[in-house]
């Protein structure tokens, strides 16, 4: 992990006690967000949220931790899977 970037990194504490804590489960996005910010947060700070754990999600996915399941169709979800 490069740690300059790490610092960058928010919201990384939250998803990996969430998804270390159901190891083989698969996760989307979705629900990663609405746990961190909850159900009535605004589109503003969802989309902000959103990108700081795709970062998270990127830099667990480079160290083996996680795996990424690509979306199968248009419109459709990616998922996230704890694999340690």
């Amino acid at each position: 992990m490069d740690w300059k970037r790490a610092g960058r990194l928010r919201y990384g504490k939250e998803v990996i006690d969430l998804i270390s804590a159901f190891p083989g489960r698969e996760w989307r996005m979705a629900e990663l967000v609405t746990y961190i910010v909850g159900v009535n947060a605004d589109r503003r700070a969802r989309m902000s949220v959103r990108r700081q754990v795709l970062r998270v999600m990127e830099e667990l996915e480079q160290t083996g931790t996680v795996k990424v399941i690509p979306q199968e169709a248009r419109g459709g979800t990616a998922l996230y899977v704890w694999t340690v």
